[in-house]
């Protein structure tokens, strides 16, 4: 665009300096390249984004409140993996009804000891075992989030500290802190901000990657990860905090 500047005697200069090459990248912090847009893989979002419902909305969500951003992800992220992985179970050679049976099995049992106990209400005490009993048949939220994210660990390693099993068990910690307004972290200081900003960072990196690699494959997000400026910075800025002792995600994502 050509630039001029008004003289104080009179007359126009013209103001445009030489032409230089951008040599910036086309994005910083896309994940997918302008030609990797095609019909097929509009295609294959338009399927899954009516399997994920809201779910898939959530990741262009604007940050907010920590302590909410980190309820909302650590819910995220379960009801991502039962609407992608509809089929784990932890009994999967059991039938329904076999499961059913076990179930009623172990309410009697529990019903029965409670009697030998003192406690007479039956009816009462087979209800909650009953409740208790419930979800045996379902995966836990540690499980559904390790086989959600262990794929998710392979393409960006050091996305979540030095364990997977550790990050998971924080998230699953603040998860119920915050889902029951526990009063654990009533007293929000230093240490449960960082533990906050630093699973909330991952944690959206990680949504966004696990929803990517249903429409491509995993290998394809590599080389953009790697030239993205916003997921060096995440890195950096969870490396900035502290609180993975003695482990940098940053060397850990380039030396993999």
């Amino acid at each position: 665009m050509r630039r001029e500047v008004c003289l104080a005697g009179g007359g126009w200069q013209d103001f445009s300096g030489p032409t230089r090459r951008d040599t910036t990248p086309p994005s910083s912090g896309d994940l997918l390249l302008p030609e990797q847009l095609n019909l097929r893989l509009f295609a294959e979002w338009a399927d899954l984004s009516s399997t994920l419902g809201p779910l898939a909305f959530l990741s262009s969500r604007p940050r907010g409140t920590l302590q909410l951003d980190a309820l909302l992800l650590a819910v995220a992220l379960e009801g991502l993996h039962r609407r992608l992985h509809v089929n784990d179970l932890p009994f999967p050679s059991i039938t329904r009804n076999g499961l059913n049976r076990a179930k009623d099995a172990a309410v009697d049992a529990g019903v029965a000891k409670l009697t030998t106990e003192g406690w007479e209400d039956k009816a009462f005490s087979a209800e909650r075992f009953r409740n208790a009993v419930g979800f045996v048949g379902q995966e836990t939220y540690a499980e559904r989030l390790h086989a959600l994210l262990e794929p998710v660990s392979a393409v960006a390693p050091g996305l979540f500290g030095p364990s997977l099993a550790d990050w998971i068990t924080h998230m699953k910690a603040v998860r119920n802190i915050q889902s029951h307004q526990l009063a654990d972290h009533d007293e929000f200081r230093a240490r449960e901000i960082d533990l906050y900003f630093v699973l909330t960072e991952s944690a959206a990196w990680a949504y966004r990657l696990a929803i990517l690699m249903q429409l491509v494959p995993a290998a394809a997000l590599r080389e953009p990860l790697q030239a993205s400026n916003r997921f060096s910075y995440s890195l950096a800025n969870i490396d900035l905090t502290g609180f993975w002792q003695s482990y940098s995600c940053s060397e850990a994502f380039r030396n993999s």
